[in-house]
């Protein structure tokens, strides 16, 4: 049952960022990197939390992310987080989204040196702890997949393509962007 508040956009008692169940997996599109309408979804698919745990499913479920966990621009927030959790605790699979991918792309472009982060400090601008969890997003980011290939489905943000897929498989080391080399496949 939604809470109130729920902003969900609804067809019928379905959340529209619900995109269906398939073989013991609920796959979520485009949150939005919006907290409260993940909170409502998952509690609406009877996932629980237990003692402020992540997210899990008493039936054994598990949730398939189609990126949306980092917000347009690169907003990063507790969405992000407690999808990394479910990942972790293995409650969820995810794969990446467009700005999750520009996330890992700027990240390579841009490298960020602890001397940039102590000026960050200085000058009260968010410094070496935003630094840090930025670092950590990344990190964690490298390690999601651009696509899943289970038995009985198939995931890929926008389209599958046997093509493109074929060519990642021949650019990548696994299905991630693992490294810096692996982004020159995409």
């Amino acid at each position: 049952t939604p809470r109130a508040g729920d902003r969900t956009v609804r067809r019928g008692d379905r959340p529209m960022n619900h995109i269906g169940t398939a073989a013991g997996y609920d796959v979520i599109g485009e949150l939005r990197a919006s907290q409260t309408r993940l909170d409502a979804l998952l509690e609406h698919l009877g996932y629980r939390r237990v003692g402020g745990g992540p997210w899990t499913h008493p039936g054994g479920r598990t949730a398939v992310f189609v990126g949306g966990v980092v917000g347009a621009g690169g907003r990063r927030g507790s969405c992000a987080a407690m999808v990394q959790a479910m990942v972790d605790a293995g409650s969820a699979l995810m794969v990446l989204g467009p700005h999750e991918l520009q996330v890992v792309l700027d990240a390579a472009r841009r490298p960020r040196t602890r001397e940039l982060a102590l000026v960050g400090i200085a000058t009260g601008s968010g410094g070496e702890a935003s630094v840090d969890a930025d670092d950590a997003l990344v990190a964690w980011l490298r390690t999601v997949p651009i696509w899943l290939d289970l038995p009985g489905l198939r995931v890929v943000h926008a389209c599958w393509s046997e093509f493109d897929i074929a060519g990642l498989r021949a650019g990548l080391d696994g299905n991630c962007l693992a490294d810096d080399e692996a982004l020159q496949a995409c």
